[in-house]
């Protein structure tokens, strides 16, 4: 009996006679021995009901019938799902547009014309505007030779660029802008009605220069945010406080503009950020398991039918496979030799894990203890009377001293963090996660100790005089343009970093490849992990000087935009493709929820400025008031009586109560749906596997009956089928 001569239906919609033959009694038994038949008793015997189980499956339509008995065009199931082949596929396709036509009639037919061509043009849209995307031919080729993953990393670089480029612009309209014009086109600029309090002693601004020839002057200033940049729209001081009069009838309130305007660029952020990661969560969910990644997966569908005649695409994805089956490999290899492990093993690992933790710990308390250390060195340097009369190249170095110490620490610890970690016997993945992870910490965390060493100088005053002010306004008349140059000479030295990595390291350790004996030495490897992180970094700086520095952002994105096309030519001329195999959607979502972290660091200080440190009285467009977030209520008390009744029952706890508690609700109804979703994808996986294995199991029955009574062959001759055959 052949396999094709047998009638099957699923085991959970069938009964016992269910093979249409003339040994049922034998065929019956078979299926009750199927795996599948097995499954559907246990999960009967757990009492749960197996509709639910396949809900989503039409099982009355799984008959898989004869193609000459079986009205296949009849069926439910999708065209693509049928097993047969393309002409019979477009032919059932044909007939069920016929009967669709005379059971809808034409209104109906009409509109799901409309439906599919709708759907056809937002299709076509999409491919055109991805045409239309900046780099888009340079990340093909990029994809080409170096694959998926160091294409994520100059797609996140394009992502970078064009979110600096939308907040530049955001800032520019509410802010810069309507100044510009007051200034160009002599508006009238009203003081502002509310509490506004100055006091005399704080107004003493003074910028410090140095006695140097013009020259230098300039270079310093250029460098360091000082001198003739002070007095301009580049930072926070320069920004007045009051109402620009646009027209006879509208006032525009700057500080209010400037409050809604930086908070807005980091909400902007935000949302970007989740609608780019959330395609990338949705593949992650999938990808990462494990039968997904199976290795006959892998080597029958892993080929991309894009590639067709580049001899160069082509090796590059043979390359490509074979780096993804070796780490698999490894990984594989990895959990049996853990799984072997003995106790004494397990007690010597875990010993010495231990000890490295501390390690790592020690590591990044003597870091972040240097940038503090480093950050007061600096303000005690430039609050002493000599500080004009030293030289150039000295001061160059105090004013970079704490930009000097994080960019070595963020060199040289994650080196380390690479060398002991081999130590700790993990698995190759869960190794590269915690080496990313440590690197993260680390450059989030330098940024953080530098800002919070900043706000302990700047609260902190043993003067008496300090104490009406409400900072230190002795040695930081305008805290908030100190701020704001620091994260102005961040950016500035990490961008000079990354220039003299790349003429006086990447290139030159290319040219002794010219030398046959060093010729391992010049072969470079892109690190993108390391790559990304320095993105971040750098995004993270920019965020945190964005409400001190409105022009960061155009800065960094100029910053970006030029690191675009220096990596993108040090790619292609020094750099050899990444041995590691990076999973393009698990990465792309985990360098996503790094950057998210750097956004939520940078909302810290930022929450901190508004809401507990005093403004500066001597500049900015918050002078005068107790916070900056004062000049919310002083400006609701301006407004209608309606619009204040509103916006204070929006902003009290009748309003705010009900809001938690239905978010709550929907929050628990959305957990407890994807656990539901989860299970149904468990389910269903196991479904899956079961009949994998039930087709197995078919196989070896039927070669099991053929070897036993035996097959034909082409001249119609009975012919044993032995052991030799299986």
């Amino acid at each position: 009996m052949l396999l094709r001569d047998v009638t099957w239906i699923p085991p959970w919609n069938c009964t016992d006679n269910v093979f249409t033959s003339t040994q049922e009694n034998q065929n019956t038994l078979v299926l009750k021995q199927l795996p599948s038949w097995t499954w559907v008793r246990r999960r009967t015997n757990r009492r749960t009901p197996l509709r639910a189980v396949f809900a989503s499956h039409s099982f009355e339509d799984e008959q898989l019938l004869p193609r000459t008995s079986a009205p296949l065009h009849d069926l439910k199931r999708p065209v693509c799902e049928l097993p047969l082949s393309m002409r019979e596929k477009k032919d059932i396709r044909r007939k069920r547009k016929e009967i669709r036509k005379q059971k809808q009639g034409c209104w109906k037919t009409w509109y799901h014309w409309c439906k599919s061509g709708l759907k056809r043009w937002v299709r076509e849209m999409r491919l055109t505007l991805d045409r239309f995307q900046p780099w888009g031919s340079q990340l093909r080729q990029i994809q080409g030779k170096f694959g998926m993953g160091t294409r994520l990393y100059f797609a996140f670089l394009r992502f970078l660029v064009i979110l600096n480029a939308t907040i530049f612009l955001m800032l520019f309209v509410f802010i810069s802008l309507p100044l510009i014009l007051s200034h160009t086109l002599h508006f009238q600029v009203e003081p502002l009605s509310g509490n506004f309090t100055m006091i005399p002693e704080c107004k003493n601004a003074k910028v410090k220069g140095a006695n140097f020839p013009h020259y230098y002057s300039r270079v310093l200033d250029v460098l360091s945010g000082t001198g003739f940049l002070e007095p301009t729209y580049l930072f926070y001081g320069y920004y007045e406080t009051g109402a620009v009069r646009l027209t006879k009838h509208f006032l525009y309130n700057i500080p209010i503009a400037y409050l809604l305007g930086t908070t807005g660029c980091l909400l902007l952020s935000l949302i970007l950020i989740i609608v780019r990661s959330a395609e990338s969560f949705k593949y992650s969910l999938v990808k990462d398991d494990h039968r997904f990644y199976s290795y006959s997966n892998k080597v029958f569908s892993g080929w991309d039918f894009r590639i067709t005649s580049d001899s160069m695409a082509v090796m590059n994805h043979h390359l490509s496979m074979f780096r993804e089956l070796r780490t698999d490999l490894e990984e594989d290899k990895r959990k049996e030799h853990i799984e072997r492990r003995s106790r004494r093993e397990w007690v010597k690992i875990y010993f010495l894990r231990a000890l490295i933790n501390v390690l790592v710990l020690l590591l990044l308390a003597g870091s972040f203890y240097c940038v503090y250390i480093t950050t007061k060195f600096q303000s005690e340097m430039q609050n002493t009377p000599a500080s004009s009369q030293r030289y150039f190249v000295l001061n160059l170095i105090i004013e970079y001293l704490p930009s000097i110490v994080i960019t070595v620490a963020n060199f040289f610890i994650p080196l380390i963090f690479a060398a002991i970690i081999v130590h700790e016997k993990y698995t190759p993945a869960f190794e590269l996660n915690l080496n990313l992870t440590r690197s993260v910490f680390l450059r989030l965390a330098s940024v953080a100790v530098l800002v919070i060493s900043l706000w302990l100088r700047i609260t902190r005053c043993d003067s008496p005089g300090c104490r009406p002010c409400g900072y230190n306004h002795v040695s930081y008349p305008c805290w908030e343009m100190r701020v704001g140059q620091e994260m102005y000479k961040l950016t500035i030295f990490d961008f000079i970093i990354v220039v003299c990595m790349a003429l006086f390291v990447e290139w030159p350790r290319r040219l002794l490849g010219l030398n046959p004996k060093l010729k391992k030495i010049s072969q470079q490897q892109f690190d993108i992990a390391q790559n990304v992180l320095d993105l971040v970094y750098s995004q993270t700086i920019c965020w945190v000087g964005t409400f001190f520095c409105p022009f960061l952002p155009l800065i960094t994105s100029i910053k970006f935009f030029i690191i675009f096309y220096m990596k993108l030519l040090n790619l292609f001329a020094n750099y050899t493709p990444p041995l590691e195999f990076f999973r393009v959607s698990s990465w792309s979502f985990s360098f996503m929820l790094v950057l998210l972290c750097g956004l939520g660091l940078s909302v810290i200080p930022v929450t901190y400025s508004l809401g507990l440190i005093r403004p500066s009285q001597a500049c900015g467009p918050f002078r005068g008031l107790p916070t900056m977030w004062a000049i919310v209520p002083a400006t609701i008390q301006t407004m209608p009586y309606g619009v204040q009744r509103t916006l204070r029952f929006m902003l009290s706890e009748t309003f705010a109560v009900p809001l938690v508690i239905m978010l709550c609700l929907v929050m628990f109804y959305v957990v407890a749906l994807a656990k539901a979703h989860k299970r149904v994808v468990e389910q269903l996986q196991e479904q899956l596997a079961t009949e994998a294995r039930d087709k197995v199991y078919l196989v070896r029955e039927m070669m099991r009956m053929q070897a036993k009574d035996g097959v034909r062959n082409i001249y119609g001759e009975l012919e044993p089928f032995g052991r030799e055959i299986e």
